[in-house]
């Protein structure tokens, strides 16, 4: 417990439940305050609760408390168990929607030691260049298979350690980024979601108050994923036909293959991937309940007024994005149409010539965008730079977006490339269903199209926090006022 008073060590393979090695307990002034690291959830304790949660070692009879009675020790125990706070004897047991199986429980929690980072910092610098490298290789050089011998054990083995060593050294950056950090790692093991497999880190970053730091732990999964994929493009053109690894090569182009798709996969910005939990650090709080929030907050004239009031402008921008992100439904009909274009009419009339700059912009930043893939490689290179840029330029020129950058961004950026994003959507499925139904490479095309948005929004909204450190957070206006009223 923190405050001076030593937490007892649990035995998760004991005869009895135990103590949840997620939880952290301090004591103040109230009571004790116990930290469910695993949701994020406190919980105020008596001292008496406190201490009878901290006797569940895995090796004592959770009834047979010594100076507890046994009516105490049911109700205690039920309490605990149903805030999460208790594990069940064994390690195994379910979280989340998910079947857990605990592998390794660290001896500390957190490190000072410079090893994570070290490790943490080559990641990060290095990902994105041995990425580019190995993809401009490719471009540049080709790859020489030779005779395609041993093709099917090439495919086993590089789909098992694509997927399988993918999905490892994807929880170790997410769990090497947060040590780095100060944040705190409870245990490592083994998942299964469904009839998916996986594995998973347990980590708190609760202590970290950096934004991008806590970004930067959500996506280390995703670095350490296109670094993978990276080396593997780099050894498919390097490794010549005297090496013991050229009949591997094939191995290396799957590896490549399902590190890349992970990625892509998990920088989606749906409910409980990397994407979205790097908008909600990006953002300060859960991009996905403001998101609902603030499209709730739209089924009533007086909250329409209220919120309209406090937003601005940026309130409308707030609410396409939360439509954007698909986090929800628009609850509307003819009158909220009506209200909503009565609003903007009045916003519109003052601010109509920055509206058209942001219009325009918006506009030649498509233009240039799509046009960037049509040229060669170099002019499509600077011509996608420049448009990045301009995104940035439209944003800082527009005089009521100021302190409101980030939703702005998320915005203008998920306009602007949509024909972009079509067109290389489109490449794609060229590329890799030549011979596909027309259903197939169509569904296939929408889940490119998502992942690049996905991509680009968290891009856009890494710079954006960089550039514009200080902002006005009315994105989440809803979901605070929601909290400030149960409060």
């Amino acid at each position: 417990m923190e405050g001076g008073v030593k937490m007892s060590k649990v035995n998760l393979d004991g005869k009895f439940p135990c103590m949840s090695n997620w939880v952290t307990l301090k004591r103040t002034s109230d009571g004790v305050i116990a930290r469910n690291g695993a949701t994020d959830d406190e919980t105020l304790l008596s001292e008496r609760e406190a201490r009878y949660l901290k006797s569940l070692n895995g090796d004592r009879d959770i009834f047979k408390i010594k100076g507890y009675s046994r009516n105490e020790c049911v109700k205690y125990y039920e309490h605990l168990d149903a805030c999460l706070l208790i594990r069940d004897e064994g390690r195994t047991m379910e979280l989340d929607g998910a079947h857990i199986h605990t592998v390794y429980i660290p001896n500390r929690k957190s490190t000072n030691s410079i090893i994570p980072k070290i490790l943490n910092f080559l990641l990060l610098i290095s990902f994105l260049p041995v990425l580019f490298y190995g993809i401009y290789l490719i471009i540049d050089k080709g790859v020489y298979w030779g005779d395609a011998d041993a093709f099917f054990i090439n495919m086993v083995l590089g789909y098992g350690l694509g997927i399988g060593a993918g999905v490892v050294l994807h929880e170790i950056g997410h769990a090497t980024a947060c040590l780095s950090y100060q944040g705190k790692l409870f245990e490592v093991g083994i998942m299964t979601k469904g009839i998916m497999p996986g594995a998973y880190v347990l980590i708190d970053d609760y202590g970290i108050d950096s934004r991008l730091r806590k970004t930067q732990i959500n996506m280390a999964g995703i670095e350490m994923n296109l670094l993978i994929a990276g080396l593997m493009m780099i050894m498919m053109v390097k490794v010549d036909a005297t090496s013991c690894l050229f009949r591997y090569k094939i191995a290396m182009y799957y590896i490549a293959i399902q590190n890349i798709f992970g990625a892509l996969l998990n920088i989606c910005l749906t409910e409980g991937l990397d994407g979205e939990h790097t908008i909600s650090s990006l953002m300060g709080a859960s991009v996905v309940d403001a998101a609902k929030a603030n499209i709730l907050h739209m089924t009533t004239r007086k909250n329409r007024k209220e919120y309209f009031s406090k937003t601005g402008i940026t309130g409308v921008a707030n609410i396409c994005t939360s439509v954007n992100h698909g986090i929800s439904a628009c609850y509307s009909d003819v009158d909220n149409c009506r209200y909503m274009y009565v609003d903007w009419r009045g916003i519109c009339m003052d601010m109509k010539y920055n509206l058209a700059k942001l219009i325009v912009g918006v506009g030649n930043i498509g233009y240039i965008l799509y046009n960037s893939l049509s040229g060669s490689k170099k002019s499509g290179c600077w011509g996608v730079m420049l448009g990045i840029l301009l995104v940035f330029m439209v944003i800082k020129s527009v005089s009521f977006i100021r302190e409101q950058e980030s939703i702005w961004v998320f915005l203008v950026s998920a306009i602007a490339t949509i024909p972009f994003n079509i067109k290389l959507a489109s490449i794609a499925v060229d590329m890799y269903l030549i011979d596909g139904f027309a259903l197939m490479k169509i569904l296939f095309g929408i889940v490119v199209y998502l992942c690049i948005l996905s991509a680009e929004e968290i891009l856009f909204g890494v710079m954006a926090r960089i550039i514009w450190a200080k902002q006005n957070e009315s994105f989440l206006y809803a979901i605070n006022k929601e909290e400030s009223d149960f409060d």
